[in-house]
């Protein structure tokens, strides 16, 4: 109990109210600090076994040499700072050691965690290692370790020729946001088939994959983001466990077959999430993505991959999640792309030459709540699906083609926007560069931004046309007129608000308070009288355009 005090005394910063249960009733029971929040004890020796003490804040206390049963510390997220101290290394016992997403700590010595050889999981992410160049040599006199978070570090090099690894047991390996720039095949961890996850997303490594990847057949995540990888790719036909993987800008070119034939090729296949965005990746989609089965995910974006997009991709039945946009797709897309996507909910079509045909009998399977197909081809009838669409909080079918209703709801308004528009739960509505006519109805509560620029809408504004919570408002490019609604002053969030071209009149509405906004165009209209102020401070009024 007298340590637990004592450590108390380092710590500065207690905004949960951890620490305030920390006192002793005067008795000197020692059993008492097992009551305290945040203190775990064993049943049966009245040991304190474990702490947690998540919130807090200060220097790292390094009179821990009391309690030498300790098998878990905890302090992740604390923003403590300086150094870590060595006495860590007296808890022999210690199983479980998480000091990650501290503010400012550093270490220039991890000798001390070679005493801890009972230790598994190991987190020091984001503590600041840069000075310690046998960090490598340290960890691997800790044979037990299972779990090794290192992210973050300014680790200088994750290389090593002719390594012999003592980490047999390693599961996971997280080295992550550390700048290597060296070969990725040479670092040390290649031969260690037991792990299931190793993520090196942003270290800056590059060239060739080593083929032992091919033979770790335990893995389950691999993260290769923000790399430069040479191809031909190392086949990872035989890694069955694999769930994710992360390839997310790592080659300068490719070809998007190549690349599909290398992935896991298993009966069933476990890949779930595949990330290849922003690759430069060229080709044409195969069939064989038909054999992706357990696919989630699936981010293609970011390419310059052509031709159609195979009738395969609608029998992954689990996929939620489809990115296409920002390639060279063309073709059709029908109801046999989606026919038993029965899971979608976020769909990017964007950017690409493709032309989407569904039947107005058509009733899709699935419930979407992010859809952007802007550029795709859609018109000239509105698509009549999307009337099942009642969840969906952001859709952007700009520059579709639509020239007709919009069967929203049960409406059926020819050219209007729908009467009842505010009983909508959307949040971003983007209908810019139709030709919608009619006038403005009130807007969704929930709505934070609205884009119907360049239509044919009139009439005045309603006084009271909700959405306060907007954030964005491009009116621009209608025929709009009457009074600017003083209701606008409500909206205090409003960053970007766009009139320009329209036939407003009249004066603006003082809005003093409104020290969100950043864009405001007002250009060709009938108003008249002096600009007020939206803002109610000079600085605020400085960041407006």
């Amino acid at each position: 109990m007298d340590g637990l005090l004592a450590f108390k005394q380092g710590i500065n910063s207690d905004p949960n109210g951890i620490l305030a249960s920390w006192r002793s009733d005067g008795h000197g029971h020692e059993e008492e600090c097992c009551r305290w929040r945040g203190v775990r004890c064993n049943n049966r020796t009245g040991h304190v076994v474990e702490l947690r003490l998540e919130g807090s804040s200060g220097r790292i206390p390094d009179f821990l040499g009391p309690f030498k049963n300790l098998k878990y510390l905890n302090l992740s997220g604390i923003p403590f700072t300086g150094r870590v101290p060595p006495q860590l290394g007296n808890q022999s016992k210690l199983q479980y050691l998480d000091i990650s997403g501290t503010q400012s700590t550093f270490s220039l010595d991890l000798s001390w965690l070679t005493r801890l050889q009972f230790l598994q999981y190991l987190n020091l992410q984001a503590v600041n290692l840069s000075m310690i160049a046998n960090w490598l040599h340290v960890v691997n006199m800790i044979p037990s370790l299972k779990f090794i978070d290192l992210s973050d570090c300014l680790l200088p090099s994750a290389s090593e020729h002719h390594w012999s690894s003592n980490l047999t047991s390693l599961e996971w390996l997280d080295l992550s946001e550390n700048y290597f720039d060296h070969q990725i095949a040479s670092c040390w961890f290649w031969n260690l088939t037991s792990l299931k996850y190793i993520n090196l997303g942003f270290t800056g490594m590059y060239g060739q994959l080593p083929p032992t990847l091919g033979s770790m057949i335990s893995l389950q995540f691999l993260d290769l983001s923000y790399s430069t990888l040479s191809l031909p790719m190392i086949s990872l036909n035989n890694i069955c466990s694999l769930r994710i993987l992360n390839l997310e800008t790592s080659f300068l070119y490719g070809n998007i077959t190549e690349l599909i034939e290398r992935l896991p090729r298993c009966s069933p296949c476990k890949l779930q999430e595949l990330h290849l965005q922003l690759n430069n990746l060229t080709g044409v989609l195969p069939n064989s993505m038909g054999h992706l089965t357990s696919l989630v995910v699936l981010d293609l974006s970011g390419n310059n991959i052509t031709g159609d997009v195979p009738y395969e991709i609608g029998v992954l039945t689990d996929l939620a999640y489809l990115d296409l946009g920002y390639n060279s797709f063309d073709g059709v897309i029908t109801e046999k792309h989606f026919g038993f996507l029965n899971n979608l909910q976020f769909i990017y079509l964007s950017y690409n030459s493709l032309k989407i045909e569904l039947s107005s009998e058509w009733q899709p399977p699935f419930r979407l709540q992010h859809a952007e197909f802007a550029n795709c081809k859609l018109g000239p009838s509105f698509p009549v699906w999307l009337r099942w669409m009642v969840g969906i909080y952001y859709l952007d079918i700009s520059d579709t083609g639509i020239n007709d209703r919009i069967p929203l709801g049960r409406n059926q308004i020819f050219g209007d926007l729908p009467r009842d528009m505010e009983m909508m739960s959307v949040e971003r509505l983007y209908l810019n560069s139709n030709n919608l006519t009619g006038r403005i109805p009130p807007l969704p509560q929930t709505l934070t931004n609205l884009d119907i620029s360049v239509n044919s809408l009139l009439g005045p504004l309603p006084l009271n046309f909700g959405a306060p919570k907007l954030t964005e408002l491009s009116l621009f490019s209608n025929r709009i007129s009457g009074h600017i609604p003083k209701y606008i002053c409500k909206c205090k969030e409003l960053a970007i608000l766009d009139l320009a071209n329209n036939l407003f009149e009249g004066k603006l509405p003082p809005c003093n308070g409104m020290t969100m906004l950043t864009t405001l165009e007002l250009s060709n209209n009938s108003l008249s009288g002096e600009l007020p102020t939206f803002c109610n401070t000079q600085q605020t009024c400085n960041s407006l355009i």
